[in-house]
């Protein structure tokens, strides 16, 4: 309905300019046709004749002398009709007729040599429209792109917000709605196709909203559960190992390990809602060379045990970063250990930590076989194992990235996975503390 109405708008503006303007520009003959009039009543006929014959009329028009029944000039007219020239019979008497030839102004005119004369100016259509199609075009390609315009904006805008609330959606905010705006409350909802889609959006993220939720709800209520009896089995598996004999020591330190195992796990399971919900203290100022070397410390322990090495370079030795210290201590730790877990024997973990800008890059490579390109983006996905190369039985849950990832996100920073063949890098960017 309202495109309808803004075409119709379009042509009643063009009609009327239409309507009103050829007024001035049949004005401009006339006058022509007075001039011409006041020098053939001084000058006569010939003087017009040899003005017409030099061209000195305005392009496009012809003057038509008459006197009597005789043709004076031009001597041969093929469209001429002698009634258009019945009514001229005298001086006050005048001619404005509209022929298929154009439009034919004329006069009654009594010369100085005593004679009498009807005088015509004939303009044919395209002269009249020459002065007046032009402005005509212009103004109905105004109007138009007015209209256009506005059309454009009517249809552009909500999908716009359709599109702003999907990115939105997409980068993990899932209170992102098209018809969040309270500035909507209580007006009239437009009827349509794009309204129908902002509405089925609007209804996908509040269900996916919700599912979201009640996982993480579950994974939370879940894994506190899972904490006590798992602490009262760290306390029976100790209470045992008192009383029976040293035979069964490597049993009862299997058991002991499983155990940290499945605490570990819980753990890294409570750590997912806590990022998600953003209730992390992001409050302290965190020195990243001191932070990196402190985790290589305690990493350099398993990575010498598996007969594997650590590579660290840094080439400053301060750097702050605001955050939460845990959180990127267990992110960067987690993508360490994963770098150590997927390394060959007797190669080495590249660490390199460089500032860009106002941003720091760190850089954590392993040797191994790395992952398929389609998959990179999901190996940050929790509980996901790439199908081959780093599987099960390499001791990875698909939680440690997942962890990186969020905890990288809450300090406005990035992540991401890429094949170095050999072997995977992980970079981290994270902006650096101003102090100034």
């Amino acid at each position: 309905m309202t495109s309808f109405l803004m075409l119709i708008t379009s042509i009643l503006v063009s009609q009327w300019f239409f309507d009103s303007k050829p007024e001035p520009i049949r004005s401009k003959h006339i006058n022509l046709l007075n001039d011409l009039v006041q020098q053939l009543e001084t000058q006569g006929p010939e003087h017009l004749k040899q003005r017409a014959a030099q061209g000195l009329l305005p392009p496009g028009t012809e003057i038509i002398i008459i006197r009597g029944k005789d043709l004076l000039f031009p001597l041969e007219i093929p469209w001429w009709d002698w009634q258009l020239v019945e009514q001229l019979n005298s001086t006050e008497a005048e001619l404005r007729q509209h022929t298929p030839q154009g439009i034919v102004f004329g006069r009654y005119v009594k010369s100085s040599d005593g004679e009498n004369y009807k005088l015509l100016l004939h303009v044919p259509p395209h002269q009249m429209l020459k002065g007046f199609l032009g402005p005509r075009i212009l103004v109905i390609l105004f109007v138009s792109g007015l209209v256009c315009y506005g059309l454009a904006r009517y249809i552009a805008a909500p999908i716009k917000n359709v599109s702003i609330a999907a990115r939105r959606l997409s980068a993990g905010d899932l209170t992102a709605r098209v018809n969040a705006n309270p500035n909507n409350k209580g007006k009239k909802k437009r009827q349509d196709e794009i309204t129908q889609l902002a509405e089925d959006f609007d209804s996908m993220a509040d269900n996916l909203e919700q599912q979201i939720k009640a996982q993480q709800l579950l994974l939370r209520d879940v894994s506190h559960e899972l904490r006590s009896p798992l602490a009262r089995l760290q306390i029976a598996v100790e209470l045992a190992r008192k009383y029976t004999s040293n035979d069964t020591e490597d049993e009862y330190n299997r058991i002991i390990k499983e155990v940290d195992e499945l605490d570990k796990l819980i753990g890294q399971l409570l750590e997912l809602p806590r990022l998600d919900s953003g209730t992390v203290q992001l409050d302290d100022s965190i020195d990243m060379p001191s932070l990196i070397q402190y985790i290589i410390n305690d990493c350099q322990y398993e990575a010498t045990d598996q007969r594997k090495n650590i590579l660290f370079r840094c080439d400053f030795n301060t750097v702050l970063v605001q955050g939460n210290g845990n959180s990127l201590r267990s992110a960067i730790e987690n993508i360490i250990r994963n770098a150590i877990r997927y390394t060959p024997v007797e190669n080495s973990i590249d660490i390199d930590l460089t500032k860009v800008d106002k941003e720091i890059s760190l850089m954590i490579r392993d040797y191994g076989d790395g992952v398929p390109d389609s998959e990179l983006d999901k190996i940050f996905q929790p509980f996901y194992r790439v199908s081959h190369a780093r599987e099960r039985r390499s001791g990875g849950t698909g939680i440690g990235l997942a962890i990186a990832q969020r905890a990288i996100n809450l300090h406005r920073g990035s992540i991401k996975a890429t094949n170095t063949s050999p072997g995977l890098q992980i970079t981290i960017h994270l902006p650096i503390l101003d102090i100034e």
